[in-house]
């Protein structure tokens, strides 16, 4: 989180010489992107070697599902990490705000609420507010692709539509 933030007085002072911030925001998307979707790859690979298949207790995503899934939300992750720490004035800043965003998107998966059919103004609004989460995207993902919908006792969510159409939606 203090990645720009606690870089600001070396962007001003190379800013002197001409180098915008721009360029030094765009280097550490690019550094951070790359990896980031590294570690969703290496975490995606390292959960398919300890669960390899589909078992009696529930249904897995394929290989190629879960890497793309999880590599696409390490870096849509790793850009809000970069949004909040050019937003922050200090360090202690970034990091709550980090924390608030993680705790924001843990109950704004759909997963803990069901946020697939809102049956009341808050759960409207909630929907809603998840729809600018990564990690509503990556459930949506997730769940499409391994038609999470079927499953009894599954509350429905339209997002977990088992198509290819919504796999990729949510990916986009």
């Amino acid at each position: 989180s203090g990645s720009i933030v606690s870089d600001y007085e070396m962007i001003r002072r190379e800013a002197r010489w001409g180098i915008r911030a721009r360029n030094v925001v765009i280097s550490r998307f690019l550094v951070f992107g790359l990896v980031a979707v590294l570690q969703g790859v290496l975490a995606s690979l390292i959960f398919l070697a300890l669960r390899p298949g589909p078992s009696d207790q529930g249904l897995m995503p394929s290989p190629a599902l879960m890497i793309v899934t999880v590599s696409l939300l390490c870096l849509a992750s790793a850009v809000a990490g970069l949004f909040v720490s050019a937003l922050a004035r200090s360090v202690q800043q970034g990091v709550f705000a980090l924390m608030m965003m993680s705790v924001i998107q843990v109950v704004l998966s759909g997963l803990i609420i069901p946020l697939g059919q809102p049956t009341n103004a808050g759960i409207w609004l909630l929907n809603g507010l998840s729809w600018v989460t990564p990690i509503r995207w990556a459930t949506a993902a997730l769940g499409s692709g391994i038609g999470i919908d079927a499953i009894p006792g599954v509350t429905p969510d339209g997002l977990w539509s088992h198509s290819l159409a919504h796999v990729v939606g949510a990916w986009l």
